[in-house]
């Protein structure tokens, strides 16, 4: 029994809250068998994803595990689950034992700021340039941006 991938990810954003992770038996089971996993990770259940039961039964040899991602409306560097499988009787747990799922946050986004706060820039040029002379501009914006 494992998982068949090492890493999946998920976001928060609409549309993108469901990640389903699959699971594999080689050889199939021949009849259901619950199969049993531990959840970790950096991500908390209930506010940034459904709690999971920590047990799937499986009949013959895959399944996919659905892990619903929760819009948290809080700004965060991504947020990990751990599914790591637990060894039990019917099955041995393969190489591909545990697997991790990153939620991508969306809320660490800073949005823009309003037309009427961007500056206006203007560019001002010197007098008269011939070809090969120097020239001059002067550059401003009104406000000034911050440093930075």
């Amino acid at each position: 029994m494992e998982f068949s991938a090492a890493a999946y990810s998920g976001g928060e954003a609409p549309g993108c809250g469901t990640v389903n992770v699959a699971l594999r038996a080689t050889p199939a089971f021949t009849g259901t068998t619950p199969v049993s996993y531990h959840v970790s990770g950096t991500a908390t259940a209930s506010e940034d994803f459904t709690p999971l039961p920590g047990t799937v039964s499986i009949t013959g040899g895959a399944r996919a595990i659905p892990i619903t991602i929760l819009e948290d409306q809080m700004a965060d560097d991504g947020e990990t689950i751990v599914l790591t499988l637990t060894a039990a009787n019917g099955y041995t747990v393969g190489s591909q034992g545990s697997t991790n799922i990153t939620i991508v946050d969306d809320d660490g986004m800073t949005p823009p700021p309003p037309i009427s706060a961007m500056p206006v820039v203007s560019v001002t040029g010197g007098g008269v340039v011939r070809e090969g002379g120097e020239a001059s501009f002067r550059v401003t914006a009104t406000p000034a941006p911050p440093p930075g």
